[in-house]
């Protein structure tokens, strides 16, 4: 349980930082076509949502301080190990968008995401990568006009 509010502290503040820096960022061009910092506040706004609803969740939700089973003590240590993991490959996925591009840098965190933590077949993980990457590559490039950061292929 501490564990748990201890990573949701983690993740509002990584969120809030997060929020800040894609404050910074236009959301607009001059000719009135959405900026660079439109995705990032749209991302950041949803995700500050719903970490403050876990967060929530997890400081009212009530412990009575007895130990149960030993499973379920393991079943906590996977889960805080899963959100761990969680936020490394975010962390690398971020790091990864200058240098590989952004679509290339989210397909490889969905693919990692789902095949490591949600344990997810690899073939399953690929192709629903793969449906994610072009979905994002429709949208934002093809009806919205917004170029993504490309990286070394640019």
């Amino acid at each position: 349980m501490v564990l748990n509010r201890f990573f949701s502290l983690f993740l509002l503040i990584f969120v809030g930082i997060f929020w800040k820096a894609s404050l910074d960022l236009p959301l607009t061009e001059y000719n009135g076509s959405l900026g660079v910092g439109f995705f990032p506040l749209i991302i950041s706004t949803i995700l500050s949502i719903l970490t403050i609803c876990y967060a929530v969740k997890v400081f009212v939700r009530k412990y009575d301080g007895v130990k149960t089973e030993d499973k379920e003590e393991k079943n906590k240590r996977s889960i805080f190990q899963n959100q761990l993991v969680f936020v490394f490959f975010l962390i690398v996925c971020l790091a990864l968008t200058e240098v590989i591009g952004m679509l290339i840098s989210l397909g490889l965190f969905v693919l990692v995401s789902l095949w490591f933590i949600e344990k997810m077949s690899f073939y399953r993980s690929i192709m629903f990568s793969a449906i994610l990457m072009l979905s994002i590559y429709v949208v934002f490039e093809k009806c919205l006009g917004i170029v993504l950061p490309i990286g070394l292929f640019s």
